[in-house]
């Protein structure tokens, strides 16, 4: 009793001594740093905006009130954390006990609800005065500063429980509360406003397990489950007495240590990343007194994602505020995913998201963990929307950016517009997303952009034709335009979607590039060939393919990328084309043998024949040549004997012998040369035909005509009617000296 009243007496005075004595601020409500929760458990993204970006962030004023004449709480801290020996201003020693019990009831486990003893409130002891230094601020900066005032104090209540265990007694009472040692999970926890001169009350609720948040408790009914921990709070004060006081609050979590302060509801702990709650500090505080500064009270495991990979299936979940799903550098493409929101129990609203789908287009949209794509079919990911709805949209912006096949990493885009490519038939191989404050600047990453934009699109790639005076519907992905079998000449053409178009009279020149949607229009209405060609970034990636159908040729070859498809110079109608848009390096949608008909002899007739067998041949270089002398020398012609020999330069009857020969499907010596000859000459080759002689075993010396092709500074013999007639031999690209024959000029002189 005596070491009682010593000390209230020591306590009266050092009250009078600090009245009078100014107060300085405290140190605990100076800027504090708490251990942060580790990057692999909260993936910030990079160049996120600081804490006041986080799901904690609240517009409050931080400054310490330094009136002395502030009202605040009476009871400073539970007497357990008092208790041993202090040291006073002045260096007395003053021995602080506690003659409360442990106070442990029995739970029979039936009900999470409690009741208070009287006899156990009675137990409770409280401490009305803390050893403090010379500026009257306390040594512990844990607890609130002596209040000068003590007009309308409030005071908490409180008790735990342990996972596993029982619920303790209530054991403490004060302002400021430090609820679990930190050594074990705590499973519930209780609170009631003990004393407050102003009506109200206290709420809370807890987030347990995989429970998720459980309902709103108030009083001493207390919140947990039994079997499981707490990995976050929310609580605040009730009634009149929030009005004229804050409920501020901390969390220690396993293994990571205290976590900043929060107040009124606000977010404390930790969800989705396994942590308990092992400690738990409370403190109530009229609005106008001194307050810890706002920490980060607050994390959660940000988005979680899966992919289902090309020959991997589905990959890990992946947690954070910036979360990469896929892969790179592999070559596997990317087939489905799932994105789900954040475990933030303070938002509402969900994370949707939408694939777009090799053969199948944009799915509907899907939201919070469903499939988007497909699995078990093989398709390709190719493009994808983002966006966030409800608090989560007023809250953050969310980032996103796609790792394309043969592109790389695009831009990054935001809140639903769309990344990736579409009717580019490329593969999604990697997919990062990312939460930032609303109104942030896109991520920083440490892999930049490969290109800036963050959609490249030829899906609208289309166009259409006039032919007859009436234009026909637009087309896209292959399909005809204009009209075969009809003898009608297409006029004009329009292109759009990142396609631009010209168009070659036949009575005149090329008209200018026409794009989105603008007309090419060939003079006289008489086109006879055209390009295409993309235009913007989709350019570097793809190829625009296309194809003719000229009359009396039928459909040329494909060409690509501003090539000419049609006739060049020949007047024939273009009356039909074909455009295919396929990615840079793709091989071509058909056959590329003689996408332009073009002149060779001058004779528009003989020039037509040449074409028609181009399309047969192609016109790269001797091989070519080689297919045509096959074709010449097949079963299709025959020999037949004409004993008319030419004369005067072979340029001038040659073209008539030729067309003969077409017309005929045969000839003589002379005639197969003619067409040969110029048919060489349409590849590219030097070529004339000769007229000479052969030795024959019947009649010595006889007339013949044979082609000659200087190439590289030699001469080769292309000999198409010795080959039709003597097939066991080669007569294709010989030297004089090593033919199977021996070759005369018309003197009767051996040529070697």
């Amino acid at each position: 009793m005596l070491k009682t009243q010593t000390r209230r007496v020591l306590a009266f005075a050092l009250s009078l001594l600090l009245a009078c004595a100014p107060l300085a601020e405290p140190a605990w409500a100076q800027a504090q740093e708490y251990p942060d929760l580790p990057t692999e458990d909260v993936a910030d993204v990079e160049g996120r905006a600081a804490d006041d970006s986080s799901p904690q962030a609240q517009d409050v004023d931080a400054t310490p009130v330094e009136d002395e004449e502030q009202v605040g709480p009476i009871e400073l801290a539970p007497v357990e954390d008092l208790v041993g020996e202090e040291e006073t201003t002045d260096g007395q020693v003053l021995e602080v006990t506690s003659d409360a019990g442990d106070g442990m009831v029995a739970d029979d486990g039936a009900s999470d609800a409690l009741t208070l003893d009287e006899s156990e409130e009675a137990a409770a002891d409280t401490i009305e005065v803390l050893s403090t230094d010379a500026a009257g601020v306390p040594e512990d900066g844990a607890v609130h500063p002596v209040a000068q005032a003590q007009d309308n104090p409030a005071e908490l209540r409180s008790r735990v429980r342990l996972v596993g265990g029982t619920w303790q007694a209530w054991g403490q009472k004060g302002a400021t509360l430090t609820l679990g040692d930190g050594s074990a999970a705590l499973s519930g926890v209780a609170l009631r406003l003990a004393s407050s001169k102003t009506a109200g009350g206290i709420r809370y609720r807890v987030h347990v397990g995989n429970k998720g948040w459980l309902d709103w408790k108030s009083g001493p009914s207390g919140a947990g489950s039994a079997a499981q921990d707490i990995q976050a709070v929310r609580m605040e004060l009730t009634g009149e007495v929030a009005q004229t006081h804050d409920l501020w609050y901390r969390v220690k979590t396993s293994g990571k240590g205290w976590m900043g302060w929060t107040k009124n509801g606000l977010l404390a702990g930790t969800e989705g990343l396994g942590r308990a709650l092992t400690a738990l500090q409370v403190r109530v505080l009229t609005k106008d007194a001194t307050h810890p500064a706002m920490g980060k009270a607050y994390a959660d495991a940000g988005l979680t994602g899966r992919a289902h990979v090309q020959s991997v299936g589905w990959r890990a979940a992946k947690h954070g505020y910036s979360v990469t799903l896929g892969t790179t550098g592999r070559g596997l493409r990317l087939e489905s995913l799932t994105l789900d929101r954040p475990t933030n129990g303070d938002l509402t609203g969900s994370i949707v998201y939408q694939a777009h789908v090799q053969g199948i287009g944009w799915q509907k949209s899907v939201k919070n963990g469903k499939v988007a794509g497909t699995v078990g079919r093989g398709l390709r990911v190719e493009a994808l929307r983002v966006k966030l709805t409800g608090g989560l949209a007023k809250r953050y912006d969310v980032w996103y950016r796609l790792h394309v096949q043969r592109v790389g990493w695009m831009g990054w885009t935001k809140n639903g517009e769309s990344a990736g490519t579409e009717g580019m038939s490329l593969g999604v191989e990697a997919v990062q997303v990312a939460l930032v404050a609303k109104g942030s600047e896109q991520p920083a990453s440490k892999v930049k952009s490969d290109v800036s934009t963050a959609f490249l699109s030829v899906g609208g790639a289309r166009y259409r034709s006039q032919v007859g005076g009436s234009w026909q519907g637009w087309r896209s992905g292959g399909a005809t335009s204009g009209s075969t079998g009809r003898s009608l000449r297409v006029q004009a053409v329009r292109a759009d979607g990142g396609l631009a178009c010209r168009i070659k009279s036949a009575d005149g020149g090329w008209s200018g590039w026409a794009k989105a949607g603008a007309t090419a229009r060939a003079a006289n209405d008489k086109a006879e060939a055209l390009k295409f060609k993309l235009v913007g970034t989709a350019s570097s990636y793809m190829d625009v393919w296309y194809r003719a159908h000229v009359s009396g040729l039928g459909w040329l070859g494909w060409t690509k990328n501003g090539a000419t498809a049609g006739s060049d110079g020949l007047g024939l109608r273009l009356e039909a084309f074909q455009v295919k848009i396929l990615p840079k390096g793709s091989a071509a949608p058909g056959s590329t043998t003689l996408s332009r008909a073009f002149v060779v002899s001058g004779d528009s007739a003989l020039d037509a024949i040449l074409n028609t067998i181009y399309l047969r041949t192609g016109t790269s270089g001797v091989s070519s040549l080689r297919r045509a002398h096959d074709y010449l020398a097949g079963p299709t012609f025959r020999y037949i004997r004409q004993n008319v020999w030419p004369a005067g330069d072979w340029r001038v009857w040659s073209k008539e012998y030729a067309k003969e020969f077409w017309n005929n499907k045969g000839g003589n010596c002379y005639r197969y040369a003619s067409i040969a000859c110029w048919l060489a000459i349409g590849m590219g080759f030097d070529a004339n035909v000769y007229c000479g002689q052969l030795n024959t075993t019947s009649a010595g010396l006889s007339p013949h005509g044979w082609v000659e092709v200087h190439y590289g500074g030699t001469t080769y013999v292309v000999d198409p009617e010795l080959q039709q007639n003597l097939p066991i031999r080669d007569f294709f690209w010989n030297l004089y000296s090593t033919a199977p024959v021996i070759y005369y000029t018309p003197q009767g002189q051996e040529l070697v």
